[in-house]
C-alpha cells in the first residue's frame, strides 16, 4: 500500500503544480486606475485550510486518546503538516503584486510591503528552488511568486519596460 500513497500524492503535488502554472498564465484586465493586481489562486487557500484541519485533528485525536509519551511524540508530525498548511494560507491572504505602467507594489507572505519603479530594476533573476521572481535595485528586493494568478501580465510588462527577457530567466510555466 505504500507504493500507492506515493503515488498518488507525487500525481496530487502534480496537478496542483499544473493548475498553478495554467492560472499564472491567465490573463487580467486592468483595474479603472490602470492597474494589475496579482493574487494566489484559490488552490493555496483549500490546500492550506485542509494541512490545518489534518493537523488539528491529528491533534485533537492525540490530545484525548493517547498518554503522555503518544502526545509529545506525535506533537512533531502536527507541527509538519499543520504549520506549512498555516505558511499556505499566509501566502494566500498576504501575498499581492500590484503595478502598473511606472510602479511595482509587493506585499509578502509575512505582510512587508515594497515597491520599486520600473526604471530603477537593475536585475532580475528567478530561483528555482523558492519558485520566486526577483527584482533587483541597490539593496532593494522584490521576491514575487510565480503561481500569481495572472503572473504573465507582469512578466509581458516587464519586457516592456526594461531589459530584461521571461525566455532568459527559465521559468517552469508551460
Amino acid at each position: 500500500m505504500d507504493g500507492i500513497e506515493h503515488l498518488i500524492t507525487i500525481v496530487a503535488i502534480t496537478a496542483f503544480l499544473a493548475y498553478s502554472s495554467r492560472m499564472a498564465q491567465k490573463s487580467l484586465t486592468q483595474d479603472v486606475d490602470g492597474k494589475y493586481t496579482l493574487r494566489m489562486s484559490a488552490g493555496y487557500k483549500w490546500i492550506g485550510f485542509v494541512a490545518v484541519a489534518i493537523g488539528l485533528g491529528a491533534a485533537i485525536g492525540i490530545w484525548f486518546f493517547s498518554d503522555l509519551t503518544s502526545i509529545l511524540v506525535g506533537f512533531f508530525p502536527i507541527i509538519i503538516v499543520a504549520g506549512p498548511g498555516i505558511i499556505v494560507l499566509m501566502f494566500y491572504y498576504k501575498h499581492r503584486v500590484v503595478f502598473d505602467e511606472k510602479m511595482i507594489y509587493v506585499t509578502s507572505w509575512t505582510g512587508r510591503s515594497d515597491e520599486m519603479s520600473w526604471e530603477e530594476i537593475e536585475d532580475v533573476t528567478f530561483s528555482q528552488v523558492l519558485g520566486y521572481l526577483r527584482l533587483f535595485s541597490g539593496d532593494k528586493k522584490l521576491n514575487i511568486q510565480i503561481h500569481l494568478v495572472g503572473f504573465v501580465e507582469l512578466l509581458r510588462l516587464m519586457e516592456d519596460k526594461t531589459k530584461f527577457r521571461a525566455a532568459d530567466l527559465k521559468l517552469p510555466l508551460g
